[in-house]
């Protein structure tokens, strides 16, 4: 199997702004493994928010102490040409070297680190290398020339061979023709002929010779050629005199070999021979010097260049180091900002620059039109600022683009305008980061206008988006928390989910299109992955919530909205009781009652109620008080109401002391207007109305805490990855995200008061038509009578025709059928008989069949069996007296009291 590649999850979209890392990526300990599993790590690196998967380049310090500890100096970059400033590390004033992260190592720093060794232990041998063979290099260079200096020696000494044999030649044949002529006068004769004629001879041919073989020479003209040439017939040609001389005054004075006096002076001619070539042989020694004086300059030339080579580099060397060192001990540079003393001279400043923006060649196409039917209005801006240790903190600016009317409609086949589509060019053009600027189509509402935010350090308008289970925390004491968006400054903020023995929910507010049912998405996500079982009442019959339909109960009519608070009321008796009674053996061995604290190992799974539009609900006072009691109660048994509502007033809330209630556990504010924000009883010193103009932002405030100006988490549900389906099903349909199993005591509850019917009805295939269509159940109608959870009154009533309760219905057909089933009564014909436009539902059929349980109606002696009771027998011959009629009943021939009596014989037969 070939071994696997480390393909760096670096994305080249991302550039990371000063003081904050970009969009789409956090530091986390959460990552994938390389076999693929999430995993929670010691340390804290940048993911990407989309794929899990280490991402960016490492730069660190690579020094280690003398125990092996590595230094903590790193930084990180989101781009492959971008480096960290300062570059160096202020503790060892050493260059930090990068490496980007590889998704498939088991420690991606510690990978990243060593590769960074590696490389630089490579960039070492390559120098060193680099320097042997320069050395090498140099060795050789030094022999060669070594050895050409010598092949010149040689050369020079060669150049004595000519006259040296010419004149030795010369005497030999003068000895020879003395010996051999044995006459002083032909001997006088040969010499004078060769003193004269060979003379003129030799310098003849020497001088053809020289002009053969000495064609040019380097560096001289023709005329120094030619002189050289004639100087070398000359030797030749003085030769041959001396020789000739020699010979006419050898024969002159008889001179012979058998003399002691004639030996003398015929080797006499050696001397002539030293005579007439010593000039010559002085001329090439100096030659030979002065070309060795040359090499050994030449090469102390060389050696001088090579030495001041080496001082400039390790100069320049020198140089980096400092430069780096002092990067490294200089504090960085805060950037610059332009902050005007108050907005609207800061939106003057901008008007003048999208003007000036307006007159780039650079500007593409589509927007120069668009610029010149739209201004910046200067008294319509506003500085962004947020809140920290309780002191406001800068972040930005919002300007107000105001356009001529359709100059800013988006063109076909687009959601927005080319002004709204063109941030990144109007971050380039200005110099800011893409990251930072923001652009909103019609901010507050308004047609023809335009939102442009530039923020100081983090993005504002890149959607945070939901973590999944990764964004999930549990604290050692059981609480669980979950991600729920971003600050403005850029930093994460968690929800406390559930809080052992502390209460829970909360409340949200915000106009109509304000966020907040993505913020109730993002609640129930975060229940989900935190295993907390939701149950959701939507007035809007699930408009934003129907991808969450069969996961968990879900209702949307005021019957359901009963249904769903008598099963939660009726669990959160139950849970009391159940807590009430615990006993523990403590130190001493003293049986005594245990901590009343809800433990989820032990107890099951916490458990959410979320109630959107709750507005809708004002109007049924009973419904407010009985579950502004159960909010008053709900504290220790881990049951949880959350709120949604538009106003916030009394008049969309219905009762104060609820509204107060959710407040003091947590409170989320959209944009609203500072009045708004008063009626929902928030007192914090930062308004909603101060947040900025962007998608989903909101006021945070936890237990009556400083309120946290953030943006909030957000899942697309358009067919695209990452969309809040794909964090709910497999592309094989399976759910990953289940509700958490209920305890079996928890399910017997909701079995019994109807949720669990409810929950079925979501269920398989239809499930959102089904819930849905009891919206049309307009012979249906909610009896709110009863007052608490263990004495339940009839859940439905027929207010046409007979007025008949759902229980006597269900009496007078299982008194006529005796031993059947649940669906042998829940769609029988009687019930349009008596009046009813279509079959209950089945939370109705539940509650009125507990109702004749209790009251001793009916038995039920085998699930799913009804049998009437003597009591019910009667009560049912009742019912059905009535629906049929006086008329009806005489014609039958028995009076009341003897149908009274066949009844009670029926039931005592049975």
């Amino acid at each position: 199997m070939a071994a696997p590649v480390n393909n760096p999850t670096l994305n080249p979209r991302y550039v990371a702004p000063r003081g904050a890392l970009p969009s789409g990526i956090e530091l986390s300990r959460v990552w994938i493994d390389p076999d693929g599993q999430l995993r929670k790590h010691d340390t804290a690196i940048p993911v990407d928010q989309t794929t899990d998967k280490p991402t960016g380049i490492l730069w660190s310090c690579l020094v280690t102490d003398a125990d092996g500890n590595a230094c903590p100096t790193r930084a990180w970059t989101f781009t492959e040409d971008a480096v960290p400033d300062p570059r160096g590390c202020g503790t060892h004033v050493v260059e930090l070297f990068g490496e980007p992260l590889f998704s498939n190592d088991a420690d991606p720093v510690k990978g990243a680190r060593a590769r960074a060794k590696a490389r630089v232990r490579g960039m070492l041998d390559e120098r060193k290398k680099a320097a042997k063979a320069l050395a090498e290099a140099k060795v050789e260079a030094l022999k060669a020339e070594a050895q050409r200096v010598a092949q010149r020696t040689r050369a020079d000494f060669k150049g004595h061979a000519p006259s040296a044999v010419a004149g030795l030649a010369t005497v030999a044949a003068g000895e020879t023709a003395v010996i051999a002529l044995d006459n002083a006068i032909l001997t006088a004769a040969l010499g004078l002929g060769v003193a004269t004629a060979g003379a003129v001879v030799a310098y003849a041919v020497a001088y053809v010779v020289a002009k053969l073989r000495i064609k040019a020479i380097r560096g001289k003209s023709e005329v120094g050629v030619d002189r050289r040439r004639r100087e070398i017939a000359r030797r030749y040609g003085v030769a041959a005199l001396a020789s000739g001389g020699w010979l006419a005054l050898a024969g002159a004075a008889g001179a012979r070999l058998d003399t002691p006096r004639g030996c003398i002076a015929l080797l006499a001619a050696l001397l002539l021979v030293w005579a007439v070539c010593k000039e010559h042989w002085k001329e090439l020694s100096q030659r030979r010097d002065r070309l060795r004086e040359m090499e050994r300059i030449r090469l102390e030339n060389a050696a001088r260049l090579e030495a001041e080579r080496l001082a400039r580099e390790a100069a320049e060397e020198e140089a980096r180091r400092r430069a780096a060192e002092e990067a490294a001990n200089q504090p960085p540079v805060p950037p610059i900002e332009v902050v005007p003393s108050t907005a609207e001279a800061k939106g003057a400043w901008m008007a003048q620059e999208w003007l000036r923006l307006g007159g780039l060649p650079s500007m593409p196409y589509g927007l120069k039109t668009i610029f010149g039917l739209t201004r910046i209005v200067p008294e319509k801006t506003r500085e962004i600022t947020t809140l920290s240790g309780g002191e406001r903190v800068h972040v930005g600016w919002e300007f107000l683009i105001q356009g001529e009317p359709g100059s800013m409609s988006p063109t076909a086949g687009r959601e927005d305008s080319d002004l709204i589509g063109s941030r990144n060019w109007l971050a380039d053009a200005m110099g800011i980061d893409r990251h930072l600027v923001t652009l909103v189509d019609r901010p507050h509402g308004q047609p023809n206008t335009a939102g442009l935010l530039l923020s100081d350090a983090a993005p504002l308008g890149e959607p945070v988006m939901w973590k999944g289970r990764s964004g999930i925390r549990v604290a050692p004491n059981g609480a669980i928390y979950g991600h729920i968006g971003r600050t403005l400054l850029g930093e994460d903020i968690e929800e406390c989910l559930f809080a052992p023995g502390r209460p829970g929910g909360g409340g949200t507010f915000g106009v109509t299109g304000s966020g907040k049912s993505v913020t109730g998405q993002i609640l129930l996500l975060n229940r989900l992955a935190g295993g907390i079982f939701p149950i959701l009442h939507d007035w809007k019959m699930f408009f934003d919530f129907s991808d969450f339909v069969g996961i968990f109960p879900m209702g949307c009519t005021m019957e359901h909205a009963e249904v769903i608070w008598r099963s939660t009321d009726a669990e959160r008796e139950r849970r009391q009781s159940y807590l009430a009674k615990l006993v523990v053996t403590d130190r001493h061995g003293r049986v005594r009652p245990d901590d009343p604290e809800w433990k989820i190992e032990r107890d099951g799974p916490p458990i959410g109620v979320l109630w959107e539009e709750f507005h809708l609900f004002a109007e049924f006072e009973e419904f407010l008080a009985r579950l502004t009691k159960t909010v008053r109660l709900q504290r220790a048994t881990a049951i949880m109401q959350n709120i949604s509502t538009q106003g916030g007033s009394l008049a969309d809330m219905g009762d104060s002391t609820l509204r107060d209630q959710v407040n003091l556990i947590a409170m989320k504010l959209h944009r609203m207007s500072g009045a708004q924000a008063n009626y929902t009883g928030y007192k914090g010193i930062y308004s909603p109305a101060e947040l900025p103009a962007i998608p989903g932002a909101m006021l945070f405030q936890a237990n009556e805490g400083e309120p946290i100006p953030m943006r909030g988490a957000y899942l697309t549900r358009k067919d695209v990855d990452g969309s809040l389906f794909d964090q709910l099903y497999a592309p094989d349909g399976t759910l990953l995200l289940p509700a958490p199993e209920l305890p079996d005591a928890t399910r017997e509850v909701f079995e019994r008061e109807g949720l669990m019917d409810l929950w079925r009805m979501g269920q398989g295939k239809g499930g959102r038509e089904r819930l849905l269509a009891d919206v049309d159940r307009t012979a249906t109608a909610v009896d709110l009578s009863r007052l608490t959870a263990t004495a339940p009154a009839p859940a439905a009533a027929n207010p046409g025709g007979t007025g008949l309760l759902a229980k006597h219905v269900l009496l007078v057909l299982i008194n006529q059928t005796p031993g059947c089933g649940r669906a042998d009564v829940s769609y029988h014909p009687m019930w349009q008989q008596v009046g009813w436009s279509a079959y209950p539902n089945p939370s109705t059929i539940t509650n009125a069949l507990n109702a004749l349980k209790r009251e001793g109606k009916i038995t039920i002696p085998t699930e799913n069996v009804y049998q009437p009771t003597a009591e019910g027998a009667l009560d049912a011959e009742k019912i059905l007296a009535q629906i049929a009629g006086p008329a009806k009943a005489s014609a039958s021939g028995a009076d009341a009291e003897h149908q009274a009596e066949a009844a009670a014989e029926r039931a005592a037969v049975r």
